[in-house]
């Protein structure tokens, strides 16, 4: 704990000042060479992390882009938005070098929301109805014909929004598909 420290060896800071060890001890655990363990009463109780984490834990320090990373993907999950300042004051870098990590950053977000309404869907059809339902289909291009192991039987994959999905069934239900099965999609790079 920081009063175990003989304090008389350090000279009082005036007013609200924080004193020298308390000012060492913060400086410690923020370059993660020691960590709290504990408090007792308003105490922090301080140990060295070899001594307190498991063998398993990574402890690793980040490279620059990981660290920015998570600070913009706090900043968005807490606030819903990022503010430039908020990662300028963390890491001395330049603005081109921001805005490449958040250039990056918004691509995965934006992969994300395009697949949130999209749906990826797998149907069974007779070969003789392969080009009718293709072109009841809409897809990112056309959709994917995968031959069955039954003779005379194709697979057609395509993804296609909820909305066309509801649209079109009725269209692929008359042109012979069955087995359908409609799969949400993670992440959708277009």
């Amino acid at each position: 704990m920081s009063k175990d420290f003989d304090k008389g060896i350090f000279t009082k800071t005036p007013g609200w000042s924080i004193p020298p060890i308390k000012q060492a001890l913060m400086h410690l655990f923020m370059d993660g060479r020691i960590m709290i363990v504990g408090r007792k009463g308003f105490q922090k109780i301080y140990g060295l992390p070899e001594n307190f984490l498991p063998a398993e834990v990574n402890t690793d320090l980040p490279s620059r882009n990981e660290y920015l990373e998570h600070i913009v993907r706090r900043d968005i999950g807490s606030h819903g938005l990022i503010a430039n300042k908020s990662i300028g004051h963390l890491l001395k870098m330049s603005m081109k070098e921001k805005q490449a990590i958040l250039d990056k950053l918004i691509f995965r977000l934006s992969a994300v929301q395009k697949a949130q309404n999209s749906k990826y869907i797998i149907l069974n059809v007779p070969d003789d109805k392969v080009a009718a339902v293709s072109a009841v289909l809409p897809g990112m291009k056309s959709p994917t014909i995968v031959p069955l192991a039954t003779p005379g039987w194709s697979a057609l994959h395509s993804v296609l929004s909820e909305e066309q999905f509801w649209e079109v069934i009725d269209d692929l239900r008359t042109n012979g598909a069955e087995g359908i099965l409609v799969v949400p999609i993670e992440k959708m790079i277009v």
